[in-house]
């Protein structure tokens, strides 16, 4: 079954899926493909940096967090150039005090 995906008039927010994630750091094309949006020259953002991409792999991979969830953002906008991957963000369980 393929993810949910949110969409509005002029973005997506995508799951991600931990093939996803692999490729976010692992290959920028593979990356391009399975969100089917340009990634920009800039991406990734500074605080989605390998160890912080390493560790949602780790939490996505062992289902580690029951409250974990990432969406990546991709404008969806045929007047701005098509689609581009604009942003990323989630939640997760607080760390134990």
């Amino acid at each position: 079954m393929k993810p949910l995906r949110i969409h509005t008039g002029r973005l997506d927010l995508i799951p991600a899926t931990l093939e996803i994630l692999k490729a976010d750091r692992n290959d920028r094309r593979e990356l391009a493909r399975l969100l089917d949006a340009a990634v920009p020259g800039s991406w990734p953002p500074p605080l989605l940096d390998d160890a912080t991409i390493t560790e949602f792999i780790r939490m996505a991979a062992g289902n580690a967090d029951p409250l974990f969830i990432s969406w990546y953002w991709v404008r969806d906008d045929p007047a701005e150039g098509g689609r581009m991957l604009v942003g990323s963000g989630g939640i997760a369980s607080s760390p134990a005090p």
